[in-house]
């Protein structure tokens, strides 16, 4: 019996054994010392994965005909047919969170935003292709004639592309922008597709990264790994930024799900 042997083990091997356990002991606490810094150094400023029949955290609007709700647990933006009619929703991360700076350049840390979209074309026209849109802006409504920032958009282009952009409105402090940073021919298409979108942008360095990868069903965007652009550009981020814009535009549907915003120092 195991009891009847515990005596009978040398000295010597027992000594052995405390060494080794100890030597485990010390080398699984560093790992976990690791991981623990890890994440950390990993600050969630937002998320949301619109499971609450929620917008209060939002700024919401709907222009024209459009409409903006919650729908089976996503964010479902109906602009209605024609350039017109618009809708979207507006977050100010600067008041969500003390840790997240509206000037993007005040940030000590790596920014990330991530999120699901999806989107059907209209039929009443040919032409009538919905737009999604994804803003980091000076004002809520990315159309305002004074505002500014940068933005990523889709499914209103020829074929499946998707810009990346530096924006600025006629009555901006900048004046009228259009430059666009990173441009992808081969984007998202409508439903069944369903994009998982990651954007990256380093304080220390005025660089962004682009993340994407497409599927029929939901992937995590803060997991994905395909990165398919980058760019260099500072201009906007040393002058106010706070609003994180979704919108849809044009006609039939946008969706939106798992919103998240993380820091990474």
């Amino acid at each position: 019996m195991p009891g009847a042997h515990k005596n009978r083990v040398p000295n010597h091997m027992k000594f052995v054994s405390v060494l080794l356990l100890a030597s485990l002991l010390i080398s699984c606490g560093g790992d976990d010392d690791d991981d623990a810094s890890t994440d950390s150094n990993k600050v969630i400023i937002y998320e949301n994965d619109f499971s609450s029949d929620s917008l209060n955290d939002f700024v919401v609007g709907e222009i024209g005909v459009a409409t903006v709700n919650i729908e089976l647990g996503k964010l479902q933006i109906n602009p209605g047919t024609g350039y017109l009619n618009r809708g979207f929703v507006a977050l100010d991360l600067a008041a969500i969170s003390s840790n997240y700076m509206a000037n993007l350049d005040d940030n000590t840390a790596k920014i990330t935003w991530a999120f699901n979209v999806s989107n059907i074309d209209g039929t009443v026209c040919s032409s009538c292709n919905n737009t999604f849109g994804f803003y980091l802006y000076s004002f809520p409504d990315p159309s305002e004639g004074t505002a500014y920032g940068y933005s990523l958009t889709g499914g209103g282009y020829v074929g499946d592309r998707m810009l990346m952009d530096q924006r600025a409105s006629t009555n901006s402090p900048f004046g009228p922008v259009s430059n666009t940073m990173i441009d992808i021919t081969d984007g998202l298409g409508t439903l069944p597709s369903i994009g998982a979108f990651k954007i990256t942008y380093d304080p220390n360095t005025g660089g962004w990264e682009l993340y994407y990868e497409e599927s029929i069903a939901i992937m995590n965007p803060m997991e994905i790994t395909n990165m398919v652009g980058t760019a260099t550009n500072n201009n906007f981020s040393n002058t106010p930024l706070p609003y994180l814009i979704l919108s849809g535009t044009n006609t039939a549907s946008t969706f939106f799900d798992n919103l998240t915003v993380m820091l990474e120092y």
